[in-house]
């Protein structure tokens, strides 16, 4: 074989994938299975030299796919009895630890990596294994001075909390928090409120190489950084600055909300992930001179560009995206250093096979899955795409170019549809107008990065060509993401979907059959390509349903509701005071695009808190809405005040809601001015109830038994303020849902309303939106179905 290594790694990772979907020790009945071939192995000498080179094959395929299996599964699963992720939950622990990363600054926080741990408690010294993501809050900006003079990679600090876990927050995007983080290495978080819970043990030693590499980074993001605020009165340096830090150093903290989703609608989102063409450019600019220099020495130019290449990986933080362009480099460089010839795909599988090994659940990332899904699509597909599908091209001086960015296109389309709901249908046009200019940014962007060491005054200089060209880069990406059917939205594809397109494009590679039996093999494939996609309308047509989506978004309210028609009702959309935290583009759009939704016909907010209507304002300017509920109420709150102005300013046309006269003894309360919707499909409804409180409750009694309900909303995310017992006993709905995280600072849901929610209704399931992550009810009017965000069932009852 041509290249040995590839079809062992491809089964390595397959183990690994599979494993990800198994319960623990889920692979035990595949050991007997491992044992058997190995034993066949030992015993091929009794076959003849083909079948016994074929058996090797088959014995080494098998057992590196069982090796992958296992190793995710003890990632995932196994954990020692000294680990820091044991003592989750468990009471105050005092912790000693090293810094051992930059820090991230965020609302009055800042947050730092500490490994090194010391469990401290009783006064008995514990070593612990494992890092803690700890982050401290801060009131003004003397205390972020001394947080940020005590942050310092090594500095050894000291602190009284609970350990906890990782929040997940799932909508729909299949991102587990816990896992992610375990990728990274850190298995717990820690939380302190205040900086007085902190002590700093030990400075830092300011030359140890990790801390000289840190630093060095910070000293590149405070360079862009000053260079923007210099600049203040050109509001286009710092989104340029943000775009640089990303694009140059990986890091995407403080990007624009608009430049991200700018390059996500143009499919071009990947240029600002690290990865070939960056390190390629990099590497030129080490490179080149070094041929005057060192003209006649190759494997030291060699060796010192790998050094140069590790280095910049470390100041990316190990990204996998920069760490597979790296690690390929570096196999072909030390290839060059043993006088040995390597081989691309050889090449590729080392890499993945050395990252997997240092760290098995990058499996699970999607940043090396695309990665590595871009450069097999380059491998395989370019040549098919530009002599197949497009030979009238194929001589010209931008064929190799066209046809690369389209192979990419066709491997990675189907599968930015799973991750984020979008197939960009034209990014190659894009990605080949830009590319010379992406070139430009890069190159003047790195040769800052190597000259401010050696000069501040001259990286000031190059920062002039390096801002014009970056504005001229991010006006083509605003142009192109304007285009009308630039990105089409499609919805999550199932996995039946998946299967088909790539064996549809593994056939198209490699059709191993006969002619006329590779054309029923592709024409099979194609009907059930056909059917995977259409069966889920079919249904929809055949059997139409009533779907409600409860969103995740915090201690916010959020609700989907599409009715069997296809039209779609959007009640409230979370947020936070002084829009903080911009729910709409964080998690509604994304959310809205793996589901398919491509516009909303109507839009509620129940009242004028932050939390419930500050999402609807900004899901206003970037995504299309045809309709909203407008109360008439005789004084308006300035936040009810920006979304009158908002539906009128976007040309949404107004519904007028209907408003009862106002009750003195309740108006000086917004939360009882929330509208209370009912919404009914056969015998499946539904109460929105806002966040009333006693007060409303009580003058809803009257309603009787129109009050009753197959799920209520839970009024004031479980607040004691309301949910009174015999307005509970008058809904006596099958399901609760409390839109809240379980940490808040409320204390919401408080227990009391807890225990009411489990005996004052029919036998009731409570489900918070902050622990289960987003919820979907679906009904056909005589049924009700309870799926979590993953698409598993939780439960389904008849009405």
């Amino acid at each position: 074989m041509t290249d040995p290594f590839f079809l062992p790694v491809v089964s390595f990772a397959l183990g690994m994938i599979i494993g990800t979907r198994l319960p623990p020790t889920g692979y035990y009945p595949l050991i007997p299975f491992g044992l058997i071939l190995f034993s066949a192995m030992i015993l091929r000498t009794k076959l003849r030299q083909e079948h016994s080179i074929q058996m090797t094959r088959l014995t080494m395929i098998s057992l590196f796919f069982l090796t992958g299996l296992f190793m995710l599964q003890t990632a995932m699963f196994t954990r020692s009895d000294h680990d820091v992720s044991s003592l989750i939950g468990d009471r105050m622990r005092l912790i000693s630890g090293t810094v051992s990363s930059d820090y991230q600054l965020g609302d009055y926080s800042v947050t730092v990596i500490v490994s090194k741990l010391m469990d401290q408690t009783d006064g008995v010294e514990q070593a612990l294994s494992g890092r803690l993501r700890l982050t401290i809050g801060y009131q003004d900006e003397q205390e972020r001075a001394q947080l940020l003079a005590a942050m310092q990679p090594g500095t050894v600090l000291t602190f009284r909390s609970q350990i906890q876990g990782f929040t997940e927050h799932s909508n729909f995007s299949g991102f587990n928090a816990t896992l992610f983080h375990a990728s990274n290495n850190t298995q717990a978080r820690v939380y302190l409120p205040e900086l007085e819970g902190l002590k700093v043990m030990k400075p830092a030693d300011t030359y140890s190489p990790s801390t000289l590499i840190i630093h060095f980074r910070r000293q590149l993001k405070s360079f862009f950084e000053e260079w923007a605020e210099k600049n203040t009165f050109n509001p286009d340096c710092q989104r340029v600055a943000s775009f640089l830090l990303a694009l140059l150093l990986g890091d995407r903290s403080e990007l624009d909300y608009d430049i991200r989703a700018e390059f996500q609608r143009t499919g071009l989102y990947h240029i600002l992930a690290i990865s070939g063409l960056h390190v390629g450019i990099l590497a030129g600019i080490i490179y080149i001179p070094m041929l005057f220099f060192l003209r006649n020495r190759l494997r030291l130019r060699a060796a010192i560009l790998i050094l140069f290449m590790l280095l910049y990986s470390s100041i990316t933080s190990f990204q996998p995206s920069v760490l597979r362009a790296t690690l390929m480099l570096v196999i072909h460089l030390t290839g060059i250093l043993l006088f040995r010839e390597s081989r691309f795909l050889n090449t590729v599988s080392i890499a993945a096979f050395v990252l997997l090994m240092y760290q098995p659940l990058y499996i699970i990332q999607a940043g090396f899955q695309l990665t590595f899904l871009a450069v097999l699509s380059i491998y395989f597909l370019t040549e098919q795409v530009r002599y197949n599908l497009l030979p009238s091209i194929s001589k010209g001086f931008l064929g190799p170019t066209i046809s690369l960015s389209l192979a990419v296109q066709l491997g990675m389309g189907p599968y930015l549809a799973l991750l984020f709901g979008l197939v960009p249908i034209l990014s190659f046009i894009p990605f080949l107008i830009i590319l010379p200019l992406l070139t430009i940014v890069l190159f003047v962007g790195f040769l800052t990065i190597v000259v401010l060491p050696l000069s501040s005054g001259l990286a000031y200089l190059l920062m002039k060509p390096l801002h014009l060209s970056s504005l001229v880069l991010l006006d083509l990406i605003n142009r192109f993401s304007d285009l009308p059917f630039n990105t089409v939205v499609v919805g999550k594809p199932s996995f039946a979907v998946l299967f088909f397109y790539y064996s549809i494009l593994v056939l198209a590679i490699f059709p191993y059959f006969r002619p006329g039996l590779y054309r029923w093999v592709r024409a099979g494939l194609l009907c059930g390509l056909f059917l995977a996609i259409a069966l889920p309308s079919i249904k929809k047509v055949l059997s139409p349903q009533l779907e409600l989506v409860f969103f995740d978004v915090g201690d916010g309210d959020s609700a989907l509701v599409t009715f069997p028609d296809g039209r779609r009702l959007l009640i409230d959309g979370g947020g936070t005071e002084e829009n903080r935290f911009d729910t709409a583009r964080s998690i509604l759009q994304p959310a809205f695009a793996r589901l398919g939704v491509r516009s909303l016909d109507q839009v509620l907010v129940t009242h004028a808190h932050a939390d419930h209507i500050m999402g609807i304002i900004n899901l206003f300017t970037i995504f299309p809405i045809q309709q909203a509920y407008l109360s008439q109420r005789k004084s308006l709150p300035d936040l009810y005040s920006r979304y009158r102005q908002s539906v009128y300013s976007r040309n949404v046309s107004p519904i007028r809601l209907h408003h009862f006269p106002e009750n003195p003894l309740l108006s000086v309360n917004e939360n009882n001015q929330s509208v209370v919707l009912k919404i009914s499909y056969g015998r499946f409804s539904v109460l929105f109830t806002g966040d009333i409180e006693r007060e409303v409750e009580e003058n809803l009694l009257e309603y009787g038994p129109s009050l009753q309900a197959t799920v209520l909303k839970v009024a004031h995310h479980g607040s004691r303020t309301s949910s009174i017992t015999p307005f509970l006993r008058q809904v006596n709905a099958r399901f609760a849902v409390i839109s809240t995280s379980p940490d808040n600072r409320h204390g919401h849901p408080h227990p009391e309303i807890l225990e009411r929610l489990s005996t004052e209704m029919r036998p009731c399931q409570t489900f918070i939106t902050g622990l289960s992550g987003a919820l979907i009810f679906t009904s056909d009017g005589t049924s009700c179905q309870v799926r979590a965000d993953n698409q598993k069932v939780l439960t389904k009852i008849n009405l």
